[in-house]
């Protein structure tokens, strides 16, 4: 009888460190609330609650960019900057990370870029990228990776603001 009690207790404390894990993988999936912000404020949030979450500064430059934008165009901006941060996380722990953000010719361009190892671009594309540039084409836009073992990563995405 106490072997079986043992396991229910183990099967229950596996069980509530899973549901933990759920709870905190779905707490990162949740859209923090863009309706009301600019694209400035949304490169800003993006910026921010990456170093919050991994406790790096991200060096930022945003130009002025038009306002208005629509809900589907601040969605797309918080979520590749969100991945293209994260990325540099994951994949260039400890090196220097900028995005740089500005309205050129109808076109918003973010762009992040980090002095990591870079990576092969020959092999297969993850599901972060592939996410990154599905959303960028859903809207009209486009993803551009550029890569060296020397020089880093940049991830460039340029989305239509009329999008």
């Amino acid at each position: 009888a106490g072997r079986a009690i043992d396991f229910v207790s183990l099967a229950r404390a596996a069980i509530e460190s899973a549901l933990g894990e759920v709870r905190s993988l779905a707490r990162g999936l949740a859209l923090p609330d863009l309706a009301g912000l600019e694209l400035e404020a949304v490169v800003e949030r993006a910026c921010s609650d990456h170093e919050r979450k991994i406790g790096r500064h991200v060096a930022r430059t945003v130009t002025p960019l038009p306002p208005g934008a629509s809900p589907a165009l601040k969605i797309a901006a918080y979520r590749i900057l969100q991945e293209a941060l994260a990325n540099t996380f994951r994949h260039a722990a400890g090196a220097t990370v900028s995005v740089r953000v500005a309205a050129r010719d109808g076109w918003l361009v973010l762009e992040c870029s980090d002095t990591g190892p870079g990576f092969d671009p020959l092999r297969e594309e993850g599901l972060g990228i592939r996410g990154m540039r599905e959303r960028a084409e859903l809207l009209g836009g486009r993803i551009e990776i550029g890569t060296d073992r020397v020089a880093g990563t940049i991830v460039r995405a340029a989305l239509p603001v009329s999008a």
